[in-house]
């Protein structure tokens, strides 16, 4: 049953904004900040990608930081050691 102020659109109307093309596996997670300028994508090949949402372009790609495909991430937003870039964790598939 679906909400009464919801409309559906078939997933063929929908237009990709950009491909994760940095990964070598399957994407199997993603996390976006609430301002909806970074994307983040992991995947089976262990890496985690870093995206700006305006340009399509990787900003960072974090190779087998954890040792092995990534099943989650997410994100924590706000100065982390007086910083303003997002910080994130992730589980891996054990």
């Amino acid at each position: 049953m679906s909400h009464p102020n919801t409309r559906t659109r078939g997933f063929s109307q929908i237009k990709p904004l950009f491909s994760c093309a940095g990964h070598t596996g399957q994407v199997t997670c993603l996390a976006i900040t609430s301002k909806g300028d970074i994307l983040l994508s992991g995947g089976t090949d262990g890496v985690v990608m870093i995206w700006d949402m305006a340009t399509g372009e990787a900003l960072y790609a974090l190779e087998d930081v954890f040792g092995g495909p990534s099943s989650a991430l997410a994100l924590i937003e706000g100065p982390v050691d007086d910083s303003q870039h997002p910080a994130f964790c992730y589980g891996s598939e054990a």
